[in-house]
């Protein structure tokens, strides 16, 4: 579905289905599904939105080769100038236990807070055409800065939007409130000085996980 819908999906590695040396069990092809339509209400949901995916890879997140480090820490992932991956077990876990109070429909909340993680990433997309992908924690604190204020901008030019799509007064006010401090503590951690500094104070603060180096975090090979 997602990608007659104008997605280049790559969730999977192609498969022989019931051939004897390379097969898909049930349990895999049923996440592959459920990933693809993922995919699809993600798309169908930035074209409400009025958000562009085109020249965009989205691409499964349980295939990045760094998917222990990020599976608990981030929705999506920007890995290049056109790939983008999706935490597709994050979203599953959101929306059975959704973590922000007064919100009656957890599913379609968590589909739209997807979507404007993606959008964010989308920012990401864009500076990494522009600028390469970073090659130091200042320069990535730079970025996210960037990001999350264009988010917070993006978000209050569109209240009535994510509104009119299902999104509720609850998560709204904790999405914003969330990209507003994030923007703040961005720019914060990237006059630290130091690269060591800026990289222990985005560890320390869970914005990224423990890891050896910066080039370490965009290899998916």
């Amino acid at each position: 579905m997602a990608d007659k819908l104008g997605v280049k999906v790559q969730d999977v590695p192609p498969a022989t289905f019931g051939g004897s040396n390379q097969s898909v069990t049930e349990p895999e092809f049923a996440r592959k599904m459920l990933f693809t339509v993922f995919l699809g209400i993600l798309q169908v949901d930035a074209a409400t939105l009025g958000i562009s995916l085109t020249n965009v890879n989205l691409l499964d997140m349980r295939h990045h080769k760094q998917r222990a480090k990020f599976e608990k820490f981030y929705m999506a992932w920007t890995n290049s100038a056109t790939d983008v991956y999706i935490n597709y077990e994050m979203y599953e876990q959101v929306a059975k236990k959704f973590p922000v109070t007064g919100v009656t429909n957890s599913v379609r909340n968590t589909q739209l807070w997807f979507v404007l993680a993606l959008r964010h990433e989308l920012h990401h997309v864009t500076q990494f055409n522009t600028s390469g992908r970073p090659r130091s924690y200042k320069a990535m604190c730079d970025f996210e800065k960037g990001a999350y204020a264009q988010d917070v901008q993006w978000l209050d030019a569109n209240r009535t939007l994510l509104k009119n799509a299902g999104m509720e007064d609850a998560i709204f006010t904790a999405i914003r409130s969330g990209n507003d401090k994030a923007a703040r503590d961005m720019d914060r951690i990237s006059r630290l000085g130091t690269e060591s500094a800026i990289k222990a104070a985005m560890v320390r603060d869970s914005n990224l996980p423990p890891h050896a180096n910066i080039d370490e975090l965009y290899e998916d090979q």
